[in-house]
């Protein structure tokens, strides 16, 4: 029997790595070899955080490998890598930016200062529900760790990377920009959440004793992400008032010049749990290293410097770590010093009072209640805002079209682009009846996502939703669970729901 945490490293995987070992299989060799597809990587795993640390783990070439290993990983990388090479006692890498293969998942750390408060939450919450971004990226997985959750948003497709000529990698560009984005979006409903964690780093692993919820259907177009990360950007631009600047590092300007720099040279409380799990020593040394590498600083000039201000913290961090922040920042990967890191040490470390880089004025849009039209993007948002204010009842709300544009002061015409917007973005589910008596069923995808977890808790294996299932019946005290029959076929009716099969695949 498949266990659940195979079923959850395939559905991060989409058969990157290979099915099988290359040598000593034991698994059947089938008519089409799987060690012969095309775009197939590593991922790296390792056994427990302190060898995680120092590079000790192994690279593993197929899921048949995983597998063997099953339960005995605690970390590995979710996305895969090109290539892995095994530098001798354990030691591996590979495990870089520039050696990923393809994007298979964004994930996100949720961390709290130790269990108990994690404990404390989850009897007040639902990590499940929390995890939902925006009302609309939902979750496809949940795992507990020590101090906390990591949430998995699967992607239903890889997004292979390509270097070009010149060295760009635009998919790592926006899924970089994409996770910012998420992570962001979600941390004004979870302040727990590490916004400084690497995007495409090093996770926990699906394990059978971590998995707090998954579902394998709830995937993720990349070019969704990408749509909504740009919607998400304009949202914030356009929220701003006129005056707020917006962060840049000045052109032509040395980092190591600028006041924040001395500033945080001169802190010395700066320690390794980052207020529960910000931006801690690691990413403020390489903040500073990066300053320097920007300022033209010599590199042996700039691991003296990191090792005075490292050896004047309080709680100073090992000096090999110091050292290998330096190289990181002096490999020619980066250019400068993120404003976006030098915020979050403001925010950490400083109480926001850190001063930050000089600002420069960006261009805004003008204000929809300066325009004469309004965007179908802009009418689609007025029907979610209704709709999470109205459709109180697990069957969703019943309208007739008339009563809808009158509740939304919408035309026919623009109610009917902005329902056809937001079923085609899997937002909402809209079932029609023509006729006199016809009518407008609308049920937001959020609610019956809600009803899923929720159906989910009452009992372990079985999922439901209002909108189609039926309660179980009653055998006196006790209810009766569905067979998995029944199961599976009322999972497919939700899915089916938000995602309706193409009727004219299988004709054949």
């Amino acid at each position: 029997m498949v266990s659940e945490a195979h079923a959850a490293i395939n559905t991060i995987l989409h058969r990157t790595i290979l099915d099988r070992k290359p040598k000593n299989s034991k698994l059947l060799t089938l008519k089409a070899d799987p060690n012969k597809a095309n775009h197939t990587g590593t991922v790296f795993g390792f056994r427990d955080k302190a060898r995680m640390t120092v590079g000790r783990g192994i690279a593993f070439r197929s899921i048949e490998s995983l597998d063997d290993n099953e339960g005995q990983l605690t970390h590995w990388t979710p996305n895969p890598c090109r290539y892995g090479k095994n530098m001798g006692g354990g030691i591996v890498s590979g495990f870089t930016e520039d050696n990923l293969l393809a994007i298979t998942t964004f994930f996100i750390d949720i961390d709290f200062r130790n269990a108990y408060a994690r404990d404390g939450y989850a009897r007040q919450h639902d990590i499940g529900l929390d995890t939902i971004i925006d009302g609309t990226i939902f979750p496809t997985m949940v795992l507990q760790t020590d101090r906390g959750y990591q949430a998995y948003y699967a992607l239903r497709d890889p997004a292979f990377v390509k270097r070009h000529k010149d060295g760009r990698m635009p998919v790592i560009s926006s899924a970089k920009r994409i996770s910012h984005n998420l992570k962001e979006c979600l941390a004004k409903r979870l302040p727990q959440v590490d916004l400084g964690a690497n995007d495409f780093g090093i996770a926990r692993i699906p394990r059978n004793d971590n998995i707090v919820f998954f579902e394998p259907r709830i995937t993720h177009q990349f070019g969704d992400l990408q749509q909504w990360s740009i919607q998400y950007d304009h949202q914030k631009r356009t929220t701003k008032v006129l005056s707020a600047p917006k962060l840049r590092v000045v052109a032509g300007g040395k980092q190591i010049d600028q006041a924040w720099f001395g500033q945080v040279l001169r802190c010395t409380e700066i320690c390794a749990t980052g207020k529960g799990g910000g931006v801690a020593r690691h990413n403020t040394a390489l903040t500073l290293a990066l300053a320097c590498y920007q300022s033209e600083m010599d590199q042996t000039a700039c691991d003296n410097l990191l090792d005075e201000w490292n050896t004047r913290l309080t709680h100073p961090q090992n000096p090999r770590d110091v050292a290998r922040a330096v190289r990181d920042a002096y490999s020619g990967h980066y250019a400068a010093a993120s404003p976006r890191y030098i915020k979050y040490i403001s925010d950490n470390w400083f109480d926001g009072q850190l001063t930050i880089p000089p600002y420069m004025w960006c261009k805004f849009a003008k204000p929809r209640d300066e325009r004469k039209y309004s965007h179908v993007e802009e009418w689609a948002a007025d029907i979610m805002i209704w709709s999470e204010n109205n459709i109180i009842s697990p069957d969703g709300e019943q309208l007739t079209v008339r009563q809808l544009c009158q509740e939304l002061n919408l035309s026919k015409a623009s109610l009917d682009r902005a329902l056809t917007y937001l079923r085609e973005h899997n937002k909402i589910t809209v079932i029609t009846k023509m006729g006199r008596n016809g009518y407008t069923l609308i049920q937001t995808v959020a609610n019956i996502y809600a009803q899923l977890v929720a159906k989910r808790e009452r009992s372990r294996d079985t999922y439901g939703s209002g909108l189609v299932f039926a309660e179980w019946p009653d055998q006196g005290p006790v209810e009766q669970p569905a067979s998995m029959a029944e199961i599976t076929r009322q999972i497919d009716l939700f899915f089916d729901t938000i995602d309706p099969p193409d009727a004219r695949r299988g004709a054949g």
